[in-house]
């Protein structure tokens, strides 16, 4: 079975093709500029040539639209009929304490995904936003969503909880959080995984669940500030970021 992976922006669209059984991504690409003039989409099959076209974009549906002609043009295409994509997984990124693993998405996920926006004011609209276009487009194929902070749910509360009011965790749901990339459920045994980019995290993942986790929410947080600590215990030079 082909599942399209799709992982949607409010003004970008990624997606792959993957082949389930080999786990090889078939055909890769992105939308641009979502609504925005000079909008393109990047499409390349799997050993092909890359290929950018710009086009018109004004929504998320068009860009599906492109995505689903990409994948099925008769040169290029890497299947012949829509019916060869047999589920579309979505990324979302914040399930809040409501989702701990992948799930088939129906209107009561729909609504229960909106309740966590404000978790994730600037993705999960974006993520919704690719689901609406992809069920009017698709409507026989199961879509699932795929929830960055699922992985985490198993953490204790003792190392989720902040030190902070306990009523902030029990009105905005305060609490530590854990990346996508972080979060792999490739991490079967125990250890830890990093992930260094505008924030860093460190995780420690005993027996492929959630643990502790030190997130860095800003610049000077987390594993920088730690590395800033040892640096002024070992004398070693180097400027402190302002806060």
């Amino acid at each position: 079975m082909n599942i399209l992976v799709i992982n949607c922006g409010s003004s970008s669209l990624k997606f792959q093709l993957i082949d389930a059984q080999t786990e090889q991504m078939i055909a890769k690409g992105l939308c641009e500029r979502i609504g925005i003039e000079g909008s393109q989409i990047v499409y390349q099959p799997a050993g092909g040539t890359k290929e950018e076209t710009v086009t018109p974009m004004p929504d998320h549906t068009k860009a599906i639209e492109l995505v689903l002609e990409a994948l099925t043009n008769e040169k290029t295409g890497v299947v012949k009929s829509l019916e060869e994509i047999g589920a579309v997984g979505h990324r979302i990124v914040h399930g809040g304490e409501k989702f701990a693993a992948s799930t088939i998405i129906t209107d009561e996920v729909i609504e229960a995904i909106k309740a966590c926006n404000d978790l994730a004011p600037l993705h999960n609209p974006a993520n919704l936003i690719g689901i609406d276009a992809c069920r009017k487009l698709m409507p026989k194929t199961p879509m699932v969503g795929v929830f960055d902070t699922a992985f985490h749910q198993t953490m204790p509360k003792e190392a989720y909880l902040y030190g902070l009011p306990y009523e902030y965790y029990e009105k905005y749901q305060v609490r530590r959080r854990a990346s996508g990339e972080a979060g792999s459920e490739k991490c079967r045994d125990s250890g830890k995984t990093f992930c260094a980019g505008t924030g860093r995290s460190a995780h420690g993942i005993p027996a492929g669940a959630g643990g502790r986790q030190q997130p860095a929410y800003r610049r000077c947080h987390g594993a920088q500030e730690r590395a800033f600590r040892i640096r002024g215990r070992t004398g070693e030079s180097g400027s402190r970021p302002g806060i």
